[in-house]
């Protein structure tokens, strides 16, 4: 390999490393398989990513959010992982257990942060705030908002930007995990508020129910 390749080679993986989601992901895909296949895997996966980015840089700066930060690093990494190992479940399988671990860590510092007396009580506003702002049209998610009650928030979402792209980059299964992202965080938040949901789109359900309670 030529001192230029080398020194490519190594600008991309240091990429990866810089963001977040391939960082964190790395031990895991470790445990998985080894550390040489980790790192093939997230090289080539990263290349997949910036290839992505670049295909959608014209969608709104409300979806890139979610394209940016979950999205196209998920679908890169489970198509890296096929293309390496040739295994579809076990892909899956490393993608969903990922979500579980950083759901769970951010349900565990949540805990943390909602022990401090009252702070509970700003979880509602700040979903209706999130909600408006992030997860809306702009964003491309089409939803049903129900009647605003004061301990409640609930709504239906009916189209979701994850399940779109990944039916479009034939990873439909990799939903999931993003699924299941917010049932680990929100089932159990606080002691005083009540998370319900009977269905979501990647379960073959006609929207993602989503109902907070404060109680």
């Amino acid at each position: 390999m030529s001192l230029s390749k080398y020194a490519i080679l190594r600008k991309v993986k240091k990429s990866y490393k810089n963001h977040a989601y391939f960082k964190s992901i790395y031990p895991l895909l470790e445990s998985y398989l080894d550390k040489e296949s980790a790192n093939s895997i997230l090289t080539s996966a990263y290349n997949e990513y910036l290839e992505l980015n670049e295909r959608h840089s014209s969608d709104s700066k409300e979806l890139r959010m979610h394209t940016k930060e979950f999205i196209f690093p998920t679908i890169s990494i489970y198509k890296a992982i096929i293309e390496k190992t040739d295994d579809r479940e076990g892909a899956k399988n490393i993608i969903i257990s990922y979500a579980v671990v950083r759901a769970t860590r951010i349900r565990i510092l949540l805990n943390r942060v909602l022990h401090f007396p009252f702070l509970y009580l700003a979880i509602l506003p700040i979903f209706r705030f999130m909600k408006k702002h992030f997860f809306g049209e702009k964003a491309n998610f089409k939803s049903i908002d129900y009647q605003r009650m004061e301990r409640s928030i609930a709504f239906d979402i009916i189209s979701c930007p994850y399940l779109n792209y990944a039916k479009k980059y034939g990873c439909e299964c990799i939903t999931e995990a993003f699924c299941k992202t917010d049932e680990i965080i929100y089932s159990s938040i606080h002691k005083r508020l009540t998370f319900s949901r009977k269905m979501t789109l990647s379960s073959g359900g006609h929207c993602c129910d989503f109902k907070l309670e404060r109680r």
